[in-house]
């Protein structure tokens, strides 16, 4: 019969040497690395150290200093964006008195996690990570004159509307106040000036609303109902020509039409040239779109067109472009008006019993027009179009001896032209019926071709 027990002892005597061998060979493989690292890293940053997730472990008093030096000359010269309604103030925090103190962040990367535990010195070493945090010194005072002198530039108190001559309203404008108060505006900058990436510091306003606005007025004239409203998009629209379409808005703003009376778009809005306060926007010359003074205001014209006709208002001038495109699109086809001092314009009559008040204003990427008045009207009005007409431009092809022999080059794109007609539906007492407002023609634009020869 054979002796089991003795080989199974053995065995567990032997794997309680080889368990304590291992036990022992780690231990002094950590006892070498430690005493080694301490030795070698003598006069270093300790592992793990970093300076704004900028490593600096295991690099000598000089080279921190080096790299501390660097970084901090970037925080100092980079700018810090101030936002205050929409508006940006840029400055440094060298422009404002605000130092960083290099030296108490050298120290505070040389003493850290000097560790005589080998356990706890492996560990600072593989795992733990720690941030110099950036030391700051300023003067209390200069943010403060800072932050008064943004108070005196962009506050301002609330500007009443009024009635000028019975004939136009001006709006009121709303005043303007800080919410975000001295504490937490230094707040802001402080740590914005510690951060290299997120250097935007926001402050927070409130509006204050005027005693008299153009609503009040309208209540008191007794003009607070809207008839109607159209709305057409300026998001896409180049500088000029956004500028061009709310200053137009603007003179029309508050235009009170009497019952009877005649609006001329063109006697209010003016040539719009350069001496007007306009700027260059795209202008239709010849068939071409092409930079001039006043483009853009036959949006604002487009849009208090539609306005018109869902208030039922009598149209007695109205003309379409000769070119309907991208530029001219802000509207349905058929649904434009363009405009040119001396040549075409925009005119309606008041055929209401009391008087109307036009409203133009911007709303986010919006051109807003409103037709106010005494009451609703009883009729309800929309405008549709029929029979569009398709006018396929034609591509014509012009030799080139300075091209190389067949090569394009496309030198105009075409444009479609179109013929369409424009009705006016009017919706009342259950009865329906359309009325022609416009047999409308938009030319073709031909495409050309360079072509070499």
């Amino acid at each position: 019969m054979r002796d089991f027990g003795f080989n199974f002892d053995q065995k567990k005597e032997k794997r309680k040497k080889l368990i304590l061998y291992t036990i022992l060979s780690v231990t002094i493989m950590v006892t070498i690395f430690f005493f080694l690292n301490v030795l070698l890293s003598k006069g270093k940053v300790a592992p793990g150290v970093k300076i704004a997730d900028i490593p600096i472990g295991g690099v000598d008093k000089k080279q921190a200093e080096k790299i501390i030096n660097e970084y901090l000359k970037t925080l100092k010269e980079d700018p810090i964006n101030i936002n205050i309604n929409g508006k940006i103030e840029t400055v440094t925090p060298k422009d404002i008195g605000i130092n960083f103190q290099k030296k108490e962040i050298l120290k505070d990367a040389l003493s850290f996690k000097k560790s005589i535990n080998p356990i706890t010195y492996v560990k600072e070493a593989f795992i733990s990570e720690y941030n110099v945090p950036i030391r700051v010194a300023y003067d209390k005072e200069k943010l403060k004159a800072l932050y008064n002198n943004l108070k005196k530039k962009y506050e301002t108190e609330p500007k009443n509307a009024i009635l000028k001559n019975k004939k136009k309203i001006i709006r009121g404008k709303y005043g303007i106040r800080f919410k975000t108060d001295f504490e937490k505006f230094e707040e802001r900058l402080i740590t914005a000036s510690v951060n290299k990436d997120k250097r935007d510091v926001n402050i927070e306003i409130q509006y204050i609303e005027p005693d008299i606005t153009f609503r009040k007025i309208l209540t008191k004239l007794g003009l607070s109902t809207l008839i109607s409203t159209y709305k057409t998009s300026i998001k896409e629209k180049e500088e000029g020509s956004r500028f061009n379409v709310l200053l137009a808005a603007k003179k029309i703003d508050g235009t009170i039409v009497y019952p009877g009376e005649e609006f001329s778009y063109n006697k209010i809005v003016g040539p719009a040239e350069k001496n007007d306060g306009f700027q260059k926007g795209l202008v239709i010359v010849g068939g071409k779109f092409v930079p001039g003074y006043g483009g853009g205001v036959c949006q604002t014209s487009s849009t208090l067109y539609n306005a018109l006709l869902l208030a039922g208002l009598k149209i007695t001038e109205r003309h379409n472009h000769s070119v309907y495109a991208d530029a001219t699109s802000y509207v349905p086809l058929g649904q434009d008006a363009a405009v040119y001092y001396g040549h075409k314009d925009l005119k309606f009559k008041n055929n209401l019993s009391f008087p109307i008040v036009i409203g133009a204003y911007k709303k986010g990427d919006y051109l807003i027009i409103e037709i106010w008045g005494g009451k609703k009207p009883d009729t309800k009005y929309s405008v549709i179009t029929k029979g569009k007409e398709i006018i396929s431009y034609k591509t014509i092809y012009k030799k080139d001896k300075n091209l190389p022999k067949g090569k394009e080059i496309i030198e105009r794109e075409g444009i479609n032209g179109y013929r369409v007609k424009t009705y006016l539906v009017i919706e009342k007492d259950g009865e329906r019926k359309e009325k022609l407002l416009s047999y409308d023609y938009y030319h073709p634009i031909d495409k050309i071709v360079r072509i070499g020869k």
